[in-house]
Parts: C-alpha cells; structure tokens; sequence
C-alpha cells in the first residue's frame, strides 16, 4: 500500500464530510471514453473538484490493468485475474451503414451475406475482428479495409465504404441525423458487457469507491437497457 493511499484513508476515518480528492487514474478504450466517459467525467469532476483525473484512451488495451492505473473500464468478456471487476452495463454491437453503401450494395437479408460484402474492421494487438455475433450466428467478414482506430472506422462508413459493426453508443449521433443506417436491428445485435476493473486494496482511496459507484449508476443511466430499447434510432429490416 503506498504512503498516499494510507494517508487518505486515515484522513477519510478522521473527515466528517464526503470531500475526496487526489489523482484517479482512468483507463478505457477510446470510443468509450469519447462518447460516453466524456460527459461522466464531467459530471464527477463537477461533484468532486478537488479530485485530478488523468485518462488514458486507446483502441489497444488488454485485460491487464497497469499498477499506475486506479480503474480500468473494459468492454467485452472477462478473462480469469486477481483484478476486481463490477458490471456497470450491457453494450449492444450492431450492424451499421450508409445509405449510399446500401444502395450500392443492397441490404443484406442473412448474416452470412456479409462475408462478401465490403467491410470495415477494426484491428487490436489481438488481430483483426472480423468475426462479427450476428443473433445466434458468427460470421467470419472477408472482404474488409481495417485501421487500428475506431474513429477512422466510424469515418468510412458514413463515407459509404462498407458495413460496420460497431457499439451502438459510438454511431448513435449519426444514426439519428442519418449519416448511417441500423442492419436489421434488433434481430442482429449482441449484448457486450461493459466492467470496471481495479486492485483489489483494503486501503481503496474513498475517490476510487466514489467514482465507481458514480461509473455504475451513470452508465446504467445512459445506455439502453436491451436490443428492443437499443433500437429507439432508426433502422432498415
């Protein structure tokens, strides 16, 4: 336990208010954190003035959870570590494109149309994920341009060059204005669950125990409870 932390939590016994403050170090994945965590953040920061946030945004983070980093927010299934790790909410993966894609293309009726269709994935230090969980099929997409950046992804298929599955948070804004259309949502979207991971500490700062609490309640707040809610945009069956 480092020097800091024991001090706060002696400080935390002896203090009759909620202040908190000090460093919290964030780390999440970029989409996550440009068009969710953004605005929580604020939120927090707002609450807790006296608390520094340093964020660290990147497309290639891994399960593991670097000691300098306080809460590491992960979206996708959880492998096996020491860490402790809260459900904060389900995401929903849905198939998006443009309506100039699907005028050329035309609206793929099975998932297995896909494979042969023109795509757009993205690439982690794992490889490219171009195995898209369409309902209760996967399919393996072929014919695809891939970038390491989730923004550029998002950038091709409003540019018309190819289907995307992407989380319905990170294409919500263009679906609404109709820069992207939904592919046969809800039937194709997967839930993907979304965790805050931290060490586990006895002497757990009070300004780690307050923003996780604050992540769950927030993120559950803002993101949709199921497929049938995910779908409040405008799709094309």
């Amino acid at each position: 336990v480092d020097i800091e932390t024991m001090r706060e939590a002696e400080r935390a016994v002896r203090s009759s208010t909620d202040d908190v403050s000090g460093t919290l170090r964030v780390s999440v994945p970029s989409d996550l954190g440009r068009n969710l965590l953004v605005d929580i953040l604020d939120s927090f920061m707002s609450l807790h003035p006296e608390v520094r946030i340093v964020l660290t945004l990147s497309d290639s983070l891994s399960r593991f959870v670097p000691d300098d980093i306080d809460v590491a927010i992960r979206v996708g299934p959880l492998e096996d570590s020491d860490l402790v790790a809260r459900h904060l909410a389900d995401s929903w993966r849905v198939v998006c494109a443009s309506p100039t894609c699907i005028a050329t293309c035309g609206m793929p009726k099975h998932p297995e149309d896909l494979a042969e269709l023109p795509t757009l994935v993205l690439t982690t230090n794992a490889g490219p994920r171009n195995e898209w969980r369409l309902g209760e099929t996967v399919v393996r997409v072929r014919r695809y341009h891939e970038c390491t950046d989730s923004e550029v992804i998002r950038k091709w298929a409003v540019l018309g060059r190819g289907f995307a599955y992407r989380q319905l948070w990170a294409v919500a804004a263009d679906v609404r204005e109709g820069r992207l259309v939904l592919v046969n949502a809800p039937a194709w979207s997967a839930p993907t669950p979304i965790h805050a991971m931290y060490h586990p500490n006895v002497f757990q700062p009070p300004r780690v125990r307050r923003f996780v609490d604050f992540l769950h309640a927030e993120v559950a707040r803002r993101l949709p409870p199921d497929a049938d809610h995910a779908t409040v945009c405008s799709s094309a069956r």
